[in-house]
């Protein structure tokens, strides 16, 4: 989503990368505290770096869920 055509301009937080933790964070951050979040990514796409790297805190957060 871009800023082009928004009137927003004044945010609450800043994350910086979109890659998998930066989306996460601030999805879940914008839907559970109702936040402005602005999420910044230098590639025209998000996650094409870093992210399959990334991961791993992911996995190892989830590994202690139980169904």
């Amino acid at each position: 989503m871009s800023l082009s055509g928004k009137t927003h301009t004044a945010f609450d937080l800043a994350i910086i990368g979109g890659g998998i933790l930066g989306a996460s964070t601030a999805y879940l951050l914008s839907s559970f505290s109702g936040l402005r979040i602005l999420l910044v990514e230098k590639e025209m796409s998000a996650g094409l770096h870093s992210s399959t790297r990334n991961t791993g805190p992911i996995i190892a957060s989830c590994s202690n869920i139980k169904s």
